[in-house]
């Protein structure tokens, strides 16, 4: 299965266009799937070594295409790539403990979410 920020991605689009498609397409996959929200959410300093380890590998290479999305923005000069980068995954992967289907949908969230950044 195609991880969500890396299935919605087409390359003609422009930076913002694939960012905004990625964290659409990470919300649908949080919200409709408890196993992703679960790695993804996760307080992992309570797992044991081993199974932390095996998680953050996970993570971190699902979110290595997140640091590739945000490196082609065309940010305000000095911007912390890093910092932005994780206040957007942050607000993404809190909206599984506040969202409530038939409100916003997850599309409607996700561009949202990049809208106040941009």
């Amino acid at each position: 299965r195609a991880a969500g920020g890396e299935r919605a991605v087409p390359p003609a689009r422009t930076p913002w266009e694939r960012l905004e498609a990625a964290c659409v397409a990470h919300l649908q996959s949080l919200l409709a799937d408890r196993a992703h929200a679960a790695v993804m959410t996760a307080d992992l300093g309570r797992l044991e070594p081993v199974l932390k380890r095996r998680l953050v590998t996970m993570r971190d290479g699902y979110e290595k295409r997140f640091v590739e999305l945000v490196a082609a923005l065309p940010l305000p000069r000095g911007t912390d790539r890093t910092l932005w980068r994780l206040q957007l995954l942050g607000a993404l992967n809190w909206t599984p403990t506040w969202y409530r289907r038939g409100r916003k949908s997850p599309a409607t969230i996700g561009r949202a979410l990049v809208a106040v950044l941009r």
